[in-house]
């Protein structure tokens, strides 16, 4: 199960405001692509800057999606011009 969102410039996109493969997103499913996914905006905290935390009302939550714990992802040393 898959849940789909595009974002573009910072505003999440309806279903209906995206074309799939020239169709609608029923069409896609009617094709029998992507059947079992669901399309919805995952609702984060502040994709804008950089917080994908999900919020609680989040509909990936209810697909049975579980959060990750990001604080020990990523360089744990510092990086850039002086290291």
């Amino acid at each position: 199960m898959t849940l789909a969102v595009c974002r573009a410039a910072g505003a999440a996109k309806t279903r209906d405001e995206v074309t799939w493969a020239g169709g609608t997103w029923a069409e896609w499913q009617k094709r029998g692509e992507n059947r079992h996914s669901h399309y919805a905006d995952p609702l984060f905290e502040n994709a804008d800057q950089g917080d994908f935390t999900l919020r609680a009302e989040s509909p990936a939550l209810a697909l049975g999606f579980q959060p990750i714990d990001l604080s020990q992802v990523g360089p744990w040393i510092k990086t850039g011009p002086n290291p």
